[in-house]
């Protein structure tokens, strides 16, 4: 499951319109393309949706398909992991490079979160389909 399809159901289960689900944050047309991974969203306005639709970030990132991660990707992890522990920005930025190629959601977000973590930029990171979060 991505994004789109992860915000969906919560919407759905909810019981909610996109208008109601989205409350001012983003416009429903805007909105309803994410929901069909035609759009990006800003990882701020996914945070904002689910904090005014109290949905805890860790439920919400653990309902996204993690079984397609494969060993390079594992690997991935672990060298970009190695590289922020050691502070070794270059090699964060290298491995993220590669990371991008990815088809694991949650590895590219892990990615984007360490590299502005580590230049301790507060940024509203653009984002495709591919979003992804620790696990």
């Amino acid at each position: 499951m991505n994004i789109g399809e992860a915000l969906k159901q919560y919407r759905t289960n909810a019981g909610l319109t996109q208008k109601e689900f989205t409350q001012n944050i983003l416009s429903p047309a805007h909105y309803s393309k994410i929901e069909r991974n035609l759009h990006e969203i800003s990882a701020n306005d996914l945070l904002k949706l689910l904090s005014q639709n109290k949905i805890r970030y860790s439920d919400f990132f653990s309902s996204l398909d993690q079984n397609n991660v494969n060993d390079q990707d594992e690997k991935l992890s672990e060298q970009l992991l190695s590289a922020y522990y050691d502070r070794n920005l270059d090699k964060a930025k290298e491995i993220y490079t590669q990371i991008n190629t990815s088809n694991d959601d949650l590895l590219k977000l892990q990615a984007q979160l360490i590299l502005n973590t580590r230049d301790r930029k507060i940024v509203c990171v653009r984002m495709n389909i591919s979003l992804i979060l620790f696990p």
